[in-house]
């Protein structure tokens, strides 16, 4: 699993070990850190306020990166060239097959690893 690079910069190593310890608990290990992902909304567990669509759309081609606060839970950071996103806090991360499906506070994404 790889820490955003402003945490790395930013706090002390055990503030780090502490995320990944909590990011193991909702099981983001299953994620391949090196790779890119397309990130596609399945669903929006809560109206959202900026427009997007609430399903079916690709968010971002994307890296992901953990974030978050080990006393509060854990998120993903997806950055690409261009953009960036990050997710709400994770309640369940499930490998399948050809993607991962992951549960936030707010919603549903499948990430599938591009080839």
């Amino acid at each position: 699993m790889t820490i955003h690079p402003l945490l790395e910069l930013n706090k002390p190593v055990e503030f780090q070990q502490a995320l990944l310890e909590k990011a193991k608990e909702f099981k983001l290990d299953k994620i391949d850190f090196t790779k890119r992902y397309d990130v596609v909304k399945q669903k929006s567990k809560k109206k959202n306020p900026n427009g997007l669509p609430d399903r079916g759309a690709i968010v971002t081609r994307a890296i992901p990166f953990v974030i978050g606060n080990p006393e509060e839970g854990v998120a993903l950071y997806f950055l690409n060239t261009d953009e960036w996103f990050h997710c709400s806090l994770i309640q369940k991360c499930t490998k399948y097959k050809n993607y991962i499906r992951i549960e936030t506070l707010n919603s549903v994404y499948k990430l599938y690893p591009w080839k």
